[in-house]
C-alpha cells in the first residue's frame, strides 16, 4: 500500500510541476509576443500593418521589403490626412485607457502603465494624461 501511495504522490507532483512549467512557458511566450508587437510600432505608423501582413500572409522577404517601401512612400500623405483628427483621437485613447485601467488590479495597472508608456514612446506620442 505504501508503494501505491508513493507512486500516486509522485504522479501528482509530476503533474503539478508540469502545470507550473507550462504556465511559466506560456507567460514568457505571451510576453515575448506582446513585446514584438510594441517593438514593431517603432517602425512608424506602417509597422503594425506590415507586421500583421507578415503574420497572416507569410510574406517572403522580397514581398515584405516591397510592401514596406509602398507604406513608407505614402507615410507623409497619411500623416497629413490624419493630423486634423489627432487631438480628438488622443482624447478618446486616454478615456479608453482609463476605463481599461480601472478594471485591472494594482499590480496589473503598474504593468499596463509600463506597456502603454513603451507603446507611446515607440509611436512618438505624448503619454496618456489620464494616469
Amino acid at each position: 500500500m505504501n508503494d501505491r501511495a508513493a507512486l500516486g504522490a509522485g504522479l501528482v507532483a509530476v503533474f503539478l510541476l508540469g502545470g507550473v512549467c507550462g504556465a511559466g512557458a506560456s507567460r514568457a511566450l505571451d510576453t515575448r509576443y506582446q513585446m514584438t508587437i510594441f517593438d514593431t510600432a517603432k517602425r512608424g505608423r506602417h509597422g503594425m500593418l506590415l507586421w500583421s501582413l507578415e503574420q497572416k500572409l507569410s510574406l517572403s522577404a522580397q514581398q515584405r521589403e516591397e510592401i514596406e517601401k509602398v507604406l513608407l512612400s505614402h507615410e507623409p500623405e497619411m500623416r497629413a490626412a490624419t493630423q486634423p483628427c489627432e487631438g480628438q483621437a488622443r482624447g478618446l485613447r486616454d478615456r479608453t485607457r482609463a476605463e481599461i485601467r480601472a478594471r485591472l488590479t494594482p499590480p496589473q495597472q503598474a504593468d499596463y502603465d509600463q506597456l502603454m508608456t513603451r507603446y507611446d514612446e515607440s509611436r512618438n506620442q505624448p503619454p496618456a494624461s489620464s494616469r
